[in-house]
């Protein structure tokens, strides 16, 4: 009968401990997260150094990620030898880098595995290629939401409008794709498609100022670290990949639009066509860090930001470099 109690007792003791030592290793898991996003703004910094400029992202015709760009910057030989900066992601030069998982782009609190586009190398699958960190491209909705799908829709100047409206590209896709919009392409902020932007350039500071946030929650299917826009390596007509496949379907970057944790890609994980529930580059920066997300500000500072943070008030504006005057302009 005493063994029965004493069973009882160290049972229910190690139910009352459980819950604590999963909060400090989910804890844990949160802090590698922060650190992970600092190491990325440290590596922003010095490309910045380096080039006076942000890295861009998906441009004309490597079309890689900001994060490929910034792996030079990364102390880490074995890393920096797997991209070819000067060929397209689908290139043979980089054939062995587009299957190769980066840990340093990953959250430790997500599963290991998710749904992966493998387009032009091969079909969906499973991976641990998906990148958890996202440059932050800018706030939306603009004056032209939803869009326009023509040539003259992905050019455009400044927009001066009430606070809370913020210039972006206007592009939903390529306008010769014939496919539904990918949500288009803010240009307010510190990291989208073709960028210029100095440091000197984020008018409301870099400490106000998103530069990569976390994706780690479950959106459905996204494209391979290494993808920056979904282009093909070779064009039948290279002018107009030049000017428009940059804005078209953009992978690895994301607009603020929707609250954290909100607005998935698609219900089913392994589609990236069906029960579609937002456009590709509105989806929700979030995490399975309960109760919101890690950010990266563009002083390379990181933060937690609240699933109930005010939208409007506060969270689009972190997303634009000049909120402040409401007009987010682009140079």
């Amino acid at each position: 009968m005493e063994l029965l109690v004493v069973i009882a007792i160290i049972a229910t003791l190690i139910g009352l401990l459980l819950p604590a030592v999963q909060s400090a290793r989910e804890a844990a898991r949160r802090t590698s997260c922060m650190n992970k996003l600092r190491q990325l703004g440290i590596a922003a910094h010095n490309y910045h150094t380096a080039r006076r400029k942000i890295p861009p992202h998906a441009t004309y015709p490597t079309h890689l990620t900001a994060q490929a760009r910034l792996l030079p910057y990364m102390e880490n030989k074995s890393v920096l030898d797997l991209v070819d900066l000067t060929k397209h992601w689908s290139h043979a030069n980089n054939r062995t880098a587009f299957f190769t998982p980066l840990p340093m782009f990953r959250c430790p609190s997500q599963s290991r595995l998710e749904w992966t586009d493998m387009k032009y190398v091969g079909n969906s699958q499973e991976t641990d290629l998906v990148a958890h960190y996202v440059g932050v491209m800018g706030a939306r909705p603009g004056p032209a939401d939803p869009g326009v799908k023509s040539a003259t829709a992905c050019t455009g100047g400044p927009f001066t409008g009430p606070k809370g409206t913020y210039y972006q590209v206007g592009c939903n896709d390529d306008p010769n794709a014939g496919t539904p919009g990918s949500g288009g392409v803010a240009t307010n902020g510190m990291i989208f498609p073709v960028s210029d932007i100095d440091l000197g350039d984020v008018i409301d500071g870099t400490s106000k100022t998103l530069l990569f946030g976390e994706m780690s929650w479950y959106v459905g299917i996204q494209a391979p670290w290494l993808v920056g826009a979904i282009t093909p390596e070779t064009a039948a007509t290279p002018g107009r990949d030049a000017a428009n496949g940059a804005y078209g379907w953009v992978s690895n970057a994301k607009n603020i639009f929707h609250p954290i944790n909100d607005k998935k890609y698609c219900v089913d994980p392994s589609s990236s066509t069906s029960a579609k529930v937002v456009t590709l580059t509105n989806v929700s920066l979030g995490s399975t860090h309960p109760g919101g997300t890690n950010v990266l500000m563009g002083d390379a500072s990181t933060r937690f930001l609240n699933e109930t943070i005010d939208l409007e008030g506060v969270y689009r504006p972190m997303a634009s470099r000049a909120s402040g005057d409401g007009t987010g302009t682009a140079d």
